[in-house]
């Protein structure tokens, strides 16, 4: 590695701070992304290159612009799974939970 890398001593909050800053840039990020640049492409798709009629334009427009904003939504997801069990443990961590409450955390 070139680089070496010095690992961060954050607190938990700090931690948690860190992450909900870096969701929120890769969140502008991705709608900057979708905005700019995926939506002007998926616009320029040509009749002559989905079969040259306006009914397979229409069609191939709407499937890409489905599955781009189905994958964002699963990432998304993922996020939130990741956030719940962060709040999850800070929550047992602080007492403000059992341990062996039913939050389904695995700790």
């Amino acid at each position: 590695m070139a680089f070496p890398v010095t690992p961060a001593t954050l607190s938990d909050f700090q931690s948690i701070d860190a992450l909900t800053e870096a969701e929120a840039g890769i969140i502008q990020c991705m709608a900057t992304l979708f905005c700019n640049t995926l939506l002007p492409s998926i616009e320029a798709i040509s009749n002559t290159a989905t079969g040259g009629t306006l009914e397979n334009n229409i069609e191939v427009r709407a499937e890409l612009v489905k599955d781009i904003l189905c994958t964002y939504a699963c990432k998304e997801l993922s996020i939130a799974d990741l956030i719940s069990a962060i709040s999850c443990k800070l929550a047992i961590d602080r007492g403000l939970i059992k341990s062996d409450c039913d939050c389904d955390c695995e700790f």
